[in-house]
């Protein structure tokens, strides 16, 4: 009887034992894929962010250029006033250019904040995934930049609606004088508006260099959650384990 009091428990030993070498194995199988799934999820966060910072500051390139080209379009009105009958039509012909080429940067300008949006859009939605799952995702974060970039995207459309109202005025037919003297000062309004957003794109391209170094400590702080956890979960696996070797040991000496 009382050998079989031993083999008893020294089978049970030995059982807890091997399974708590496989419940370690799981914990350490579990955090290995943690740390793959937060790799993923912050470093596609990350390749959106660096996305639209790329076509944040793509756009602000564009709107530098076109405040070039503004204020060609502002001195050859003045050339234009001050020509001779015979240049005039040449005069026109260049404002009419530059005018469309002004009207074409916009149009580039706001369509590549419509892709830094739509990949502002796209970290939301993943900040989202990762908060449900558990992560330390702050999903608000993104909020503030929407709006930010949404009030560039307006400025941007006030200014090709400008530069539309200039190409109208100059189609039209009145007195040369007074088309050229509304041309001008849409052009001063155009040129004003440029330089203040090229103000606000940069700091947002700034914010958003800033949002890629939170998400990265975000990303480090998730690891480290992951990591203490597996440490809390391997020392209660050892003190079981300690726990069953101890049964399997007394129960040699019964």
């Amino acid at each position: 009887m009382k050998r079989l009091f031993q083999t008893f428990g020294l089978l049970l030993g030995s059982l807890g034992v091997l399974l708590c070498v496989a419940a370690a194995v799981g914990v350490w199988f579990v955090g290995a894929r943690l740390n793959q799934a937060t790799d993923k999820v912050f470093d596609g966060v990350d390749r959106s962010l660096v996305a639209s910072r790329d076509r944040v500051l793509a756009a602000q390139k564009r709107v530098q250029e076109s405040k070039i080209t503004a204020d060609d379009v502002g001195n050859a009105v003045q050339n234009w006033m001050r020509s001779e009958a015979t240049e005039r039509l040449t005069t026109r012909l260049k404002v009419e250019e530059k005018t469309e080429r002004l009207a074409t940067g916009l149009r580039q300008a706001d369509q590549w904040l419509e892709v830094s949006t739509e990949s502002l859009q796209g970290v939301q939605k993943i900040l989202e995934i990762a908060r449900s799952l558990g992560a330390p995702a702050d999903v608000a974060v993104v909020d503030p930049m929407l709006e930010k970039l949404g009030v560039v995207r307006g400025q941007l459309q006030q200014s090709a609606e400008t530069v539309d109202a200039i190409r109208a005025r100059m189609a039209e037919t009145d007195t040369l004088e007074e088309r050229l003297r509304q041309v001008a000062q849409l052009t001063l309004r155009v040129i004003a508006t440029f330089s203040e957003l090229d103000s606000r794109l940069g700091d947002f391209a700034n914010g958003l260099a800033d949002a890629r170094a939170n998400v990265e400590h975000r990303k480090n702080q998730t690891h480290n959650y992951i990591l203490w956890a597996q440490i809390a979960a391997l020392l209660l696996i050892l003190w079981m384990a300690a726990g069953q070797a101890s049964l399997a040991l007394r129960s040699r000496s019964i």
